[in-house]
Parts: structure tokens; C-alpha cells; sequence
């Protein structure tokens, strides 16, 4: 195995119009007979290359920049044990704790707010949440990105995995979870000859294609829920910007919860349960048992309940467990 730095200035192709080589930069050529293009947005082999078509999804889901910045904390500050999302007038923030930092960001759509107006409300946001933090001398890095997918992911001896492949805003960090799919997708069904190729192809699209669309409808359940006045959130729910699979969805899950019958793939990205998190969470009008719970069920519910309360209170502070995982390593 070796490893070649270098940037991609020409791509040859057979005669067939498969990848045959890459000639780099510096005057080096790669050989191969089947390529992974994780080049990013550019996806110089899929897309300048191969001339997959990317779709649009910007009409469901508008979010297409974030501000980022990293936000030093003192050595002995509390530790969040999750991520917090907090909604705005036009998208989202994110605040990550770490043992040294916490990661602080602001996702919206531009169509809706303006990069100066993004940023008074990431500056609010830290005045609010982290006195003295000095949000002038922050380095706040703007991020741009197009929302969307390939319409075919794997295209004769090319595989887009990445941003290559697509993206769609990280309010769930689907972009990761589709990179560990896609690997072990290849790893588990490596094409042992030229001869099938095409099917591994074809079966990789479609499933892909499908965890694709289900990830933009997740997402947009999230906007499609809330009960905000703004333009933007006034917008989300609007029928017209809703997939019509979610739509149908959304008027069986008022008879029934979600369950695996609505979402029936082997290693569903977000399945039943991740919805009901949702609906749940947000009050969507789903069935209730119409008979009251036994007396047998609601202790269990109390005993179960307040072993938790027992197990929580005997738990470190997260700062502390993870320093003295630190020391042991």
C-alpha cells in the first residue's frame, strides 16, 4: 500500500469511460481500477468527471451557511453531557462542550437572514450564555454549502462517499453516520470482478438513494413541528415544501406512532424510534391509550424512575470522569 499526496489536474478514462488514471500536479500518475472520490463539494471524479446530475434539495430544507467559532472555558468549568440546539428567527445554534472549549455555532439560511444579522445572533447568543467570552476577538469562520445529493452515488468504477456524494445541513450529523454506511457498504460487498460491477452499483443506489431521502424528510420533521411566527418557520411548514412520503407519514402517525413498518431498511439511519423522539417531544397530536394504566404498570414506571434518580446521583461530573479517563490513558 502507498500513500500519494498531490492534487488531481487531469482524470483519463478508458474506452469503456471508466477511470483508468489520475494525473496529478507534480507530474504523477495513479493507476486503479476503482476509485473513491472524497473530494468534497468539488467531486472532481463523480460529478466534473463522471457528469452525475446533483438534486437540489434546497426547496425542503433551506439552510445553506453556518458560523463557527471555538470558545475557551476555565480548567474546572461544568461539562454539558449533550449537544444543545437552540432555534432562531431563521435556523439553528449549536453548542458543544469540550474539556477546553466549547464549540459554538450558528446555522441559517441566507434566503431569510443576512450574514451581518447571522452574526449579531451568534454575538448574542455568547453574551448571553458565556459573559466575558470576548466575542470580538473570536475567529469566527463562515461556512457555505450547497443542499443536496447525487442522483447516483456509484457510477461505473467510481464510489462518492462524503460530501462528494451530498449534504445536508448537520442538525442530526447525518454526514457522518453516511460516510461509516458507505464504507461498510463497499468493505462488505467489494466487487470481486469487472463482471458485476454494474450491480453492486445499482444495489448501492438504491439503497442509498433511499437513506438519502429519509434524512432530508427527518430533518425536515424537526422545522415542520415547530409552532414559531417568522417568515422562515412559517415557510417550513408550508405544504408545498414538504415531501410528500412525509406528509402521508405525518397523517398515518396521528392514527398509529411510527414504527418499523414506516421505516423497514436494515440499519435505518433514523428509525421509528428517532421520530417518536420527535413527535413526542414536540406534542404532535399522536394516539393515546384510550384504558387508564394498571397499578402494576405505574409502579413500575415509579421503580424505574427512581433507580434512575439512584444511578444519576452516584454518577462523576462529566468533567471529572473524563480527566481521570485522561490520567488512566
Amino acid at each position: 500500500m502507498a500513500h500519494v499526496a498531490g492534487e488531481v489536474t487531469e482524470i483519463e478514462a478508458d474506452e469503456a469511460g471508466a477511470i483508468a488514471a489520475l494525473r496529478l500536479r507534480d507530474g504523477g500518475r495513479v493507476e486503479g481500477d476503482f476509485f473513491i472520490d472524497c473530494s468534497g463539494a468539488a467531486a472532481i471524479l463523480i460529478g466534473a468527471h463522471c457528469g452525475i446530475a446533483w438534486i437540489d434539495r434546497s426547496d425542503v430544507s433551506f439552510n445553506d451557511r453556518a458560523l463557527a467559532v471555538q470558545v475557551a472555558v476555565e480548567p474546572d468549568s461544568p461539562i454539558a453531557s449533550q449537544t444543545v440546539g437552540t432555534a432562531h428567527a431563521a435556523g439553528w445554534l449549536w453548542d458543544i462542550a469540550l474539556p477546553s472549549r466549547r464549540g459554538i455555532g450558528c446555522v441559517y439560511a441566507s434566503s431569510f437572514m443576512s450574514d451581518d444579522e447571522a452574526n449579531r445572533v451568534l454575538a448574542d447568543y455568547l453574551r448571553e450564555r458565556i459573559p466575558g467570552a470576548g466575542e470580538d476577538a473570536l475567529a469566527v469562520r463562515q461556512l457555505r454549502f450547497a443542499t443536496g445529493h447525487r442522483e447516483r452515488f456509484w457510477q461505473g468504477n467510481c464510489l462518492a462517499i462524503g460530501q462528494s456524494a451530498g449534504f445536508i445541513e448537520p442538525l442530526e450529523a447525518s454526514a457522518i453516520v453516511l460516510i461509516e454506511l458507505s464504507l461498510r457498504a463497499l468493505v462488505e460487498n467489494f466487487p470481486a470482478s469487472q463482471a458485476t460491477m454494474d450491480l453492486h452499483a445499482k444495489r448501492f443506489n438504491r439503497l442509498f438513494r433511499y437513506r438519502w431521502e429519509r434524512i432530508v424528510e427527518f430533518l425536515k420533521l424537526h422545522y415542520v413541528l415547530s409552532r414559531r411566527d417568522e417568515p422562515y418557520w412559517r415557510a417550513h411548514r408550508d405544504p408545498a415544501t414538504i415531501p410528500p412520503r412525509l406528509a402521508e407519514q405525518m397523517a398515518l402517525w396521528r392514527e398509529q406512532p411510527p414504527s418499523v413498518w414506516d421505516f423497514p431498511e436494515v440499519d435505518e439511519v433514523f428509525p421509528a424510534a428517532s421520530h417518536q423522539y420527535v413527535l413526542y417531544g414536540m406534542d404532535y397530536p399522536l394516539p393515546r391509550p384510550q384504558a387508564a394504566p394498571s397499578q402494576a404498570a405505574l409502579a413500575a414506571l415509579a421503580a424505574v424512575q427512581e433507580r434512575a434518580r439512584a444511578l444519576c446521583a452516584a454518577l462523576p461530573a462529566n468533567r471529572t470522569y473524563l480527566s481521570a479517563m485522561a490520567q488512566a490513558a
